[in-house]
């Protein structure tokens, strides 16, 4: 009688394990998938932060959208001309400074 149970347990189990496989193959794609978006991402925020350390302390002298510009209309970038405050209108300044507040 035990011989037939557990023959009968045995073929039970069999089929379990053949039923899980798929179960089992899709939870670890899951979690390969999970764990390359996650990887993406920190892998994005480490390269925003490296960019942004360097633009810091580096200013470029075009832009992203002169450079779009410059690939789409066939225009030439010119290069941002930075202008010392002294030199702004104070008009201007108090439009600004009217506007952030």
């Amino acid at each position: 009688m035990n011989a037939r149970i557990s023959e009968t347990l045995a073929v039970r189990m069999a089929w379990l394990r053949d039923v899980a496989k798929p179960a089992r193959i899709a939870g670890k794609l899951a979690r390969f998938l999970l764990a390359g978006f996650v990887l993406a991402h920190i892998l994005l925020f480490l390269l925003v932060l490296a960019a942004s350390l360097v633009l810091l302390h580096w200013n470029p002298p075009v832009t992203a959208l002169m450079v779009w510009r410059g690939v789409t209309a066939h225009q030439k970038a010119l290069p941002v001309r930075f202008v010392p405050l002294r030199e702004i209108p104070r008009v201007a300044r108090r439009m600004v400074d009217m506007l952030r507040s």
